[in-house]
């Protein structure tokens, strides 16, 4: 039962309309058919199986979770090792990248950054060098891997970043107006080429860390991020023929 599709041409402009329209057009041609197009048993099993080989999701509430510099500090970019729990982690059932079936898995990832403080010479201070960063990591063969391209910074909003021509903090009370109450979202797909080990994929977190350099580690007594709620979900889909 031939059932006619055009496909989308490569650089065509993707659209919501476009592919409901062809989509629509397919269930047109479905619902047309005569019975005698419709072999006998044909309708018997599963055609096209899910898309999504699994599923993992988690979130969390409740109490804050406090990270500082001085357990936490920001690694340096593309490191796998320094960062943080956020208390998002969860599991995929043993994924294969290299699989040719398997497109990747898709990360979701939010968080709820509550505040930045510092204190800088016994004082409360700010300076927009304060940041939190977070980023995705996956497991592979039982050893995680940073993606890189998943690093996500928020600066502590002062409200008059005109005011730091110098690394050094101020502790003037009219930049109470920090950074408060923030989203951090994060969107990627895993792929065989992020995965050069090979290993299967078994779980994926968001992991968070802050940046503080610039100071001496005399006078920066600390600089703390506290996160709120959150959610990470991983999902792996496959595509291609299905056999």
């Amino acid at each position: 039962m031939p059932v006619d599709y055009t496909e989308i041409a490569e650089g065509a402009l993707i659209t919501a309309a476009g592919v409901t329209d062809s989509f629509q057009a397919i269930r047109t041609e479905i619902n047309n058919l005569d019975e005698e197009a419709v072999e006998k048993n044909t309708l018997h099993r599963e055609h096209l199986p899910s898309a999504v080989l699994s599923a993992g999701t988690t979130g969390r509430f409740g109490s804050d979770i406090t990270r500082s510099d001085v357990l936490d500090a920001y690694p340096g970019w593309n490191s796998v090792s320094g960062w943080g729990s956020t208390g998002l982690e969860t599991t995929v059932q043993n994924i294969q990248l290299s699989r040719a079936k398997t497109a990747g898995i898709l990360v979701l990832a939010n968080m709820n950054l509550k505040k930045i403080d510092a204190v800088f010479s016994s004082t409360t201070a700010w300076h927009p060098n304060y940041m939190a960063a977070f980023a995705i990591q996956f497991r592979s063969g039982g050893a995680w891997v940073h993606l890189a391209r998943t690093e996500r910074y928020l600066d502590m909003d002062t409200g008059d970043d005109n005011d730091f021509v110098t690394p050094t903090p101020l502790t003037n009370t009219k930049y109470t107006t920090q950074l408060t109450g923030k989203d951090v979202a994060i969107r990627t797909l895993i792929r065989n080429a992020d995965n050069p080990s090979g290993g299967l994929v078994d779980g994926v977190r968001l992991v968070a860390s802050i940046h503080s350099t610039g100071y001496s580690a005399t006078t920066t007594s600390y600089c703390n991020i506290v996160l709120r709620q959150g959610n990470i979900s991983a999902i792996a889909l496959q595509g291609e023929e299905i056999s």
